[in-house]
C-alpha cells in the first residue's frame, strides 16, 4: 500500500544503525547502489528496495525526507515520482539521525535509450529546474513533456524556495518498467 501524507517526526526512535543494516544482510538483501548520504538494499529478484540513509542535520531539515514528504502529500498520482510504501526515522547515539524508506525497485536509465534522450533534451540542469523564466516552458513545448513531469518540476521549485536545498539530479533519475514497451522516467532523489 502506498504511503500518503508522510510527516517528518520530531521525536526520536532509538535504533542502532549497524544492527539494522546487519539484519538486512542476514535476510538476503544486497547492496544495489549508494550515494553521498544513502545506500539502497534489495533482494536479487525483489520488487521492493530499502533505502537506508543519514539525515543531514535534524530530520525536518533533511532534503531527501522533505522530498519524500512532497511526494507522498502532493504527487501520489504522478508517474514520475517513486512509489513509497513506508518511512521510518531513527536516532542512534553513536551514528546520529538516520532513516529507512521502503520503495519500489526501479531500473537504471540506459545509455542511448529514449528516456535518456528525453532527459538530455530537456536540459535537466540546476538552472532549468530552478529558473522561473520562460525557457523552462519552451523546453516543455519543444519536447512535448508530459504534464506530470512539468508539474513535478514546479513542485520542486516551490520546495526549494526558502530552503537551503540544492538540485542533485546526477544519478537520481531512473526508470519504472510497467510492461513491455511502456515505462516512465522517475525522479528518485533530486535534492541535496
Amino acid at each position: 500500500m502506498l504511503l500518503r501524507n508522510f510527516k517528518i517526526p520530531t521525536k526520536a526512535r532509538l535504533k542502532r544503525f549497524e544492527t539494522f543494516v546487519g539484519s538486512l544482510m542476514e535476510q538476503g538483501y544486497q547492496e544495489l547502489g549508494s550515494g553521498s548520504y544513502a545506500t539502497v538494499y534489495g533482494k536479487p529478484k525483489g520488487r521492493i528496495v530499502v533505502k537506508v540513509g543519514n539525515c543531514v542535520g535534524k530530520p525536518e531539515h533533511d532534503a531527501y525526507l522533505n522530498y519524500v514528504k512532497l511526494v507522498t502529500t502532493t504527487s501520489v498520482r504522478n508517474p514520475h515520482v517513486p512509489k513509497i510504501f513506508g518511512v521510518n526515522v531513527y536516532y542512534d547515539p553513536y551514528h546520529g539521525w538516520w532513516y529507512t524508506v521502503k520503495m519500489e525497485r526501479l531500473h537504471e536509465l540506459e545509455a542511448s535509450s529514449e528516456h535518456e534522450k528525453i532527459v538530455k533534451n530537456m536540459n535537466l540542469t540546476l538552472q532549468d529546474i530552478t529558473d522561473l523564466g520562460s525557457s523552462y516552458f519552451s523546453v516543455r513545448k519543444q519536447q512535448k513533456a508530459p504534464a506530470q513531469w512539468v508539474s513535478l518540476h514546479k513542485k520542486l521549485r516551490n520546495m526549494l524556495h526558502g530552503h537551503k536545498f540544492m538540485i542533485d539530479m546526477i544519478g537520481n533519475i531512473m526508470v519504472r518498467k510497467v510492461r513491455v514497451g511502456k515505462s516512465y522516467i522517475v525522479v528518485t532523489d533530486p535534492v541535496a
